[in-house]
């Protein structure tokens, strides 16, 4: 998926076009979903659905990410599969949600139950055909392969599971040998279960396609030592509440079709009800409730009706950029051109997406929690999101490296020459 984005970036060479990818991918899943939506509903009850699908923060990530195109791809997968008897359609629609990421090919049997019940079973043997491909390609070949290029002995996704295990036989084989334990992770109070779908009234699991898309990478999440899979924030929920949807307009549209249709006009006036009031009442009341108002000053107070509530108590503030920053950074950078452009370059994770590898072509990324990168100019910010580096470790190295090392510094923003001499 990201290199068909990779001659529109080389275009405009600025991370600001991959937030507008991630805008456009959103807004599509959204036409998607008013599509689906009509397939049960009028008109009415489709907008009140986009809309909470647009107001809802766990649909959206205030940065660009890959699973971004989640939402639309099984949004557009789901419409096809129910819409459309051709089968080239339906294999366009899968090859690109098997494009978006490697974990993909999990959220597939819930389509293949799809076209089951449409008794299409050779559109259901070719998608499921894919995904035991996609699944096989990415295990014994491109992983593999990019590991070795690394120079790692192990994928570093493992590191989300390595509870379970050293490697993958290891992981497997504990896996397969505790049910219990993995069924307790998935109950769990902390599981993002309960977030996902507590707040729809578990009204999606009243769908068998919802069950089984999302048993699986729900699963992957509830059993990793990362915290943040686990309880499903941040970008991590984006998946699995873009299925919420699926499934809760899949759970209402049988209930509507089991009642008396005396009754339908009232469950259509609810159905809009719940979800014009799914983001107030569900999502921002647990926030709302955990804020001491008192404490608030005005300017406070307006940020907190101008922002976006995270999950799981997150809160996201749309704030102007800082006109010094970027005065700074532009000199940094500038200074990095004059005395580096030809060497080996390690930013932080908030520096590197706004270098360009057609001014210091041996750019790089630093690894692990070491900003101090032996044989490199090492370039850093004390603002911003600094993972996976904790704030105390880079202050500590930054002392270490400005006593060491030569190092300038350009307002928030250093580099320090740790080249080999």
């Amino acid at each position: 998926m990201l290199i068909l984005l990779a001659p529109f970036y080389a275009i405009f060479g600025s991370p600001i076009f991959l937030q507008f990818i991630g805008g456009a991918a959103t807004w599509g899943a959204g036409i998607i979903l008013w599509k689906i939506t009509r397939l049960y509903f009028n008109q009415f009850i489709a907008l009140c659905c986009v809309v909470a699908f647009y107001a809802s923060p766990s649909n959206h990530f205030y940065g660009f990410r890959p699973e971004l195109f989640y939402p639309l791809a099984l949004f557009l997968l789901y419409y096809v599969c129910v819409t459309q008897n051709k089968l080239v359609y339906i294999i366009l629609a899968t090859l690109f949600l098997l494009s978006v990421k490697e974990d993909a090919p999990l959220y597939i049997p819930g389509y293949i139950y799809l076209l089951c019940r449409k008794k299409d079973y050779k559109a259901t043997f070719i998608v499921a055909t894919m995904a035991i491909a996609t699944v096989l390609l990415n295990i014994l070949i491109v992983q593999p392969y990019f590991v070795h290029k690394s120079g790692q002995q192990v994928a570093d996704t493992l590191g989300f599971f390595n509870q379970w295990g050293a490697n993958n036989h290891e992981i497997m084989l504990n896996l397969l040998s505790s049910p219990l334990k993995i069924i307790s992770l998935f109950f769990d109070s902390n599981s993002g279960f309960w977030y996902t779908f507590g707040f729809w009234l578990f009204i999606p699991l009243l769908s068998p396609f919802l069950l089984l898309s999302a048993v699986l990478p729900l699963t992957l999440f509830a059993i990793s030592n990362v915290m943040r899979m686990h309880v499903l924030s941040e970008y991590y929920a984006i998946t699995p509440s873009a299925l919420a949807y699926l499934g809760v307009i899949c759970g209402l549209h049988t209930i509507n079709c089991r009642v008396n249709k005396n009754l339908r006009r009232y469950l259509n006036i609810a159905v809009v009800f719940f979800f014009l009031i799914h983001n107030l009442l569900f999502v921002r009341f647990m926030d709302l409730m955990q804020i001491d108002y008192s404490q608030l000053s005005s300017d406070q107070e307006f940020a907190l009706f101008t922002s976006a509530p995270m999950s799981r108590g997150r809160w996201q503030e749309f704030f102007p950029i800082n006109s010094q920053d970027a005065d700074d950074f532009n000199k940094l950078r500038q200074s990095l051109k004059d005395n580096y452009k030809n060497s080996r370059i390690c930013p932080t994770s908030q520096v590197y997406p706004h270098l360009d590898y057609r001014d210091f072509p041996q750019l790089q990324p630093f690894g692990g929690e070491n900003a101090n990168q032996s044989n490199c100019v090492n370039v850093f910010a004390i603002i911003g999101d600094i993972w996976p580096i904790a704030p105390d470790s880079l202050n500590n190295q930054i002392m270490t490296m400005t006593q060491t090392q030569k190092c300038n510094r350009f307002g928030n923003f250093f580099y320090c020459d740790n080249l080999a001499k």
